[in-house]
């Protein structure tokens, strides 16, 4: 009953999280598509000949401006709410990937359990390939292995280092919690 809770909430956690970056993406888009309008009306504008017409794309450049500042605060807001989220050690739900990674290196190193399970998370997420994974169990000692995958992921980013994390969480929830548990 207890497993099944955690898996929903964090189920649950990966979708809001997953919801936020899509935000982030959304108004990061919606930002740069207003910035390109910009461009295109001041490209007018220096062709144009006519008063009425220069002081019309004057006037929808600065609302567009406008947008543009709202929607950059807007995207600060939801980025910083992300951060402030992830770098919460308070509730080890919320840790990044990243922030996990670089907390725990040498324990997961030393103490990460089965990897297929993790690597079949990671190859469906699209943050391994089946070559990767095939250079991972090649390592001839369970250490080597761990240290071969944690390098992939780190190498690959953010977003990877994220999926790992969450990987873990769904196939080794207990060591996840011990290490952050031994180390608040």
């Amino acid at each position: 009953m207890i497993s099944e809770n955690r898996h929903e909430n964090f189920q649950v956690e990966e979708r809001f999280m997953g919801t936020l970056e899509k935000i982030v993406e959304k108004k990061t888009n919606l930002i740069t598509n207003l910035e390109k309008k910009i461009a295109r009306l001041e490209e007018k504008m220096s062709s144009c000949k006519i008063k009425r017409d220069l002081e019309s794309c004057e006037r929808e450049i600065e609302k567009l401006q406008k947008t543009i500042k709202q929607k950059n605060k807007e995207l600060q807001e939801v980025k910083a709410y992300i951060e402030k989220s992830q770098t919460s050690s308070a509730n080890p739900s919320i840790l990044t990937g990243q922030a996990f990674i670089t907390k725990h290196r040498m324990e997961l190193v030393n103490r990460l359990g089965l990897l297929p399970p993790i690597l079949t998370r990671l190859h469906v997420r699209g943050v391994l390939s089946q070559e990767e994974i095939e250079i991972v169990e090649i390592k001839p000692t369970k250490s080597q292995q761990n240290r071969a995958l944690l390098n992939m992921v780190v190498r690959k980013g953010t977003r990877a280092q994220e999926y790992f994390y969450l990987a873990l969480r769904e196939s080794d929830i207990l060591l996840v919690e011990d290490l952050c548990n031994c180390c608040k």
